[in-house]
């Protein structure tokens, strides 16, 4: 797992208070690191840079490479993720912000450069908006639903299967509501253990996730994350319905492959 450490160097200006010689600097140096290192967890901010490589089903080269920057300040989770085409012009940029705790989403921002697709989620005073724009100069269609606890978004389906990890690996499913803007609605779904296997020398269990219905499992294929069995538990691999679309506007089934 890459970690990167942003340090911000200080000015001092002529006569300034905080001007020290470096002997004098070191023990505040130090005091102020032993305060950062007290602060719980929930406090201290974490950063991760995760890279994404995205394939047709079938193999080949990248279609789209990715990356993704994770933080988690005072149990705030916010994920922004860039995709590229092999020339490098960005072809959608995603920001997604939720409560660590118990997973709900704070807002959720998408926008496609593809068809020009813009999708926003926004939560207030128990309830989420949901903006869609189909394509560029699309009216949006706009709607609200009630928060229930059942309720998820895409960003966080894979960290709800690893809080149920043990339940998914001894055979229960695990159902939610999962929010999808482009029907202003929610769609229930479902997730269970499909088997185990090995990725790249990595011990790995498959989770499949699917429509509860049925009927929609008739029309949408499912999904399969490939979760590493060691303790942290990343996901390697995902196969299955892309938020990318073609350029005719049409749906893809790719692989992503996550870099840490």
């Amino acid at each position: 797992m890459e970690q990167k450490l942003s340090v911000s160097r200080m000015r001092h200006t002529a006569g300034s208070p905080f001007r020290l010689a470096p002997a004098a600097l070191l023990p505040a140096l130090v005091a102020l690191l032993g305060a950062l290192l007290a602060l719980p967890p929930a406090v201290r901010a974490q950063a991760q840079t995760i890279g994404l490589e995205l394939f047709e089903l079938a193999g080949g080269a990248p279609k789209y490479r990715g990356e993704r920057q994770v933080s988690v300040t005072s149990g705030v989770v916010t994920e922004v993720t860039s995709y590229r085409d092999p020339a490098g012009q960005e072809v959608q940029h995603v920001e997604a912000v939720y409560r660590e705790e118990n997973l709900g989403v704070v807002s959720y921002r998408a926008r496609d450069m593809v068809i020009g697709r813009e999708e926003d989620l926004l939560y207030k005073d128990g309830k989420v908006q949901m903006r869609y724009v189909s394509e560029a100069g699309a009216d949006p269609d706009i709607d609200t639903v009630d928060w229930q606890n059942s309720i998820a978004f895409s960003p966080v389906v894979v960290p709800l299967i690893v809080r149920n990890w043990e339940r998914l690996r001894g055979g229960a499913e695990v159902t939610f509501d999962l929010l999808v803007p482009s029907r202003q609605d929610t769609v229930g779904f479902r997730v269970r253990m499909d088997g185990a296997a090995e990725l790249n020398g990595a011990p790995v269990t498959v989770m499949r996730m699917e429509p509860s219905s049925w009927i929609i499992r008739r029309l949408v294929d499912p999904m399969y994350f490939a979760i590493e069995d060691a303790p942290s538990h990343r996901v390697l691999e995902f196969r299955g319905r892309s938020t990318i679309p073609t350029k005719s506007g049409g749906d893809q089934d790719l692989r992503m492959v996550y870099r840490y």
